[in-house]
């Protein structure tokens, strides 16, 4: 809920700071559902374990690759929206269980 109250709080940002506090609400929701440590993860390695979360590939291999090294680039704002809705989704889907 907290995440999902997060994604919805970032929505009247401009595009690159509301990617910025998607990033921060995923590295939040990683921590708490698998542990401190995943703060330090990077690039492949955060998104492959973004996609573990979620029980998906949005991370590895769609528009999710935003939140690794994608996230210094320019962002448009139809992109971000887009982004955000595939977000939401995974957020109320919620964790799977491995």
């Amino acid at each position: 809920r907290e995440a999902l109250s997060a994604l919805r709080a970032a929505a009247h940002l401009p595009p690159a700071e509301r990617a910025c506090a998607h990033a921060v609400l995923l590295r939040r929701y990683a921590a708490t559902l698998a542990g401190p440590q995943t703060v330090r993860e990077r690039d492949a390695a955060w998104l492959a374990r973004l996609d573990t979360l979620f029980a998906t590939d949005f991370f590895t291999q769609g528009g999710g690759r935003l939140y690794g090294a994608a996230l210094y680039r320019p962002i448009d704002s139809q992109n971000i929206a887009a982004l955000e809705a595939d977000l939401g989704g995974l957020l109320r889907r919620g964790r799977s269980r491995p």
